[in-house]
């Protein structure tokens, strides 16, 4: 951070000859609060006003962990210093933590201030996140989700865990924990060692204990009339489930669309099959595609591998999805969930793996950034729908 105030060389120099006169005052007359091993912060009438915005941290020293950012001019009533007076304890808000006294100007006598030889907890662990702004904690990683509070601009929030896509960050504060925009803070540390937790902030591989859900009606590749297809197929292990759209407006007969889909796959693209593994119409039908146990295709830059694939048939870039339609993904999506334990917090679409505006602005902002249709996955796998 910048610096405006007395240079830390000019401040050290200072302290050493107020500290001199404060040691030969204590030989004279010692008293019991010169030295603080614990108990509550004493008020001592000096005051700290930070020269530059400056961190708030846990203990008299950089490795201690950032409680707070404070700003330049705040008022900073001092608690306590450490024996050379280079850190000082204060007292901002409804928070108590140290500041480096350089950073500041001191108004009264620093060393008649006690002096505390111990502090806990000794040092910051795992990555930190700081609000630049006052930010919503939700109670999960979406917009959708609803507010459980408030958390001020400059508060250092320990990252207990994050989505899956990186984009929000479980958090505590005050006491309640929920999860706040990544993009509006800054971060220190390392998310690399961070868990991936579902909305209410469980392990994503923790164990899953769903209801029974019920398989939808899907209309099978014989019905719509599928060719054959014996091999080229890759297997693969399902472990996601990511929504698509087939990018052209719904104007004709499904089954003729399902074959023309299939029809160009492999003849203009050159895949196997069909590249989704669900195909979901306007009014609600789910047809199957390429088998679920199998790889499917992209034409788009990120790997397929464990992703189940629901497509559903429209351009909404362009037009809304129907309402029949995100009913029958929820219904599809629930099932698949409980049948190969995909939790709820890896149904995305497929703009979070890729550069592409599918599903379309019309579906993935209204139902899959903001969490809708995952919410209502979860619902189902409580046996509530």
């Amino acid at each position: 951070m910048g610096r405006t105030g007395t240079s830390r060389r000019t401040f050290l120099r200072s302290v050493a000859l107020a500290g001199l006169g404060a040691a030969l005052k204590d030989l004279l007359h010692p008293s019991p609060l010169a030295t603080v091993l614990a108990g509550a912060p004493q008020q001592t009438g000096i005051v700290a006003t930070p020269t530059d915005a400056l961190r708030l941290r846990a203990g008299p020293g950089t490795e201690y962990a950032t409680l707070a950012i404070v700003p330049r001019g705040e008022p900073l009533p001092v608690l306590a210093r450490n024996g050379a007076g280079n850190w000082i304890e204060v007292r901002y808000g409804d928070r108590v933590g140290w500041v480096a006294a350089w950073f500041t100007t001191i108004a009264g006598d620093l060393f008649s201030a006690p002096v505390v030889e111990s502090v806990a907890p000794a040092a910051l662990t795992g990555p930190v996140a700081i609000p630049s702004d006052v930010l919503i904690l939700r109670a999960g990683p979406g917009t959708g989700y609803a507010v459980l509070g408030r958390v001020p601009a400059g508060a250092a929030l320990p990252v207990q865990g994050r989505s899956t896509d990186g984009a929000w960050l479980y958090v505590e504060h005050t006491g309640r924990r929920g999860w706040i925009a990544a993009w509006l803070c800054t971060l220190s540390g390392d998310l690399a060692g961070v868990p991936l937790l579902t909305a209410e902030g469980l392990p994503l591989d923790a164990p899953m204990v769903v209801a029974s859900v019920a398989a939808p009606p899907i209309v099978s590749r014989a019905e719509w009339g599928a060719r054959a297809v014996s091999a080229g197929y890759i297997p693969h292990t399902p472990q996601r489930i990511t929504i698509h759209m087939d990018g052209a407006y719904f104007e004709r007969d499904p089954i003729q669309r399902m074959q023309t889909l299939q029809a160009w796959s492999i003849d203009v693209r050159g895949w196997v099959d069909i590249p989704y593994h669900y195909v979901v119409d306007r009014d609600g039908v789910i047809y199957e595609g390429r088998p679920v146990q199998f790889v499917g295709d992209t034409g788009t830059n990120y790997d397929p591998s464990g992703h189940i694939s629901i497509a559903a048939m429209g351009d909404f870039d362009i037009q809304a999805p129907s309402r029949a339609q995100i009913e029958a993904i929820i219904a599809l999506a629930a099932w698949l969930s409980a049948t190969y334990g995909v939790p709820p917090a890896l149904i995305q679409g497929h703009r979070d793996y890729a550069y592409t505006t599918c599903p379309g602005e019309y579906f993935y902002f209204d139902y899959v950034q903001n969490g809708a249709i995952r919410r209502a996955v979860e619902e189902r796998l409580r046996g509530g729908g």
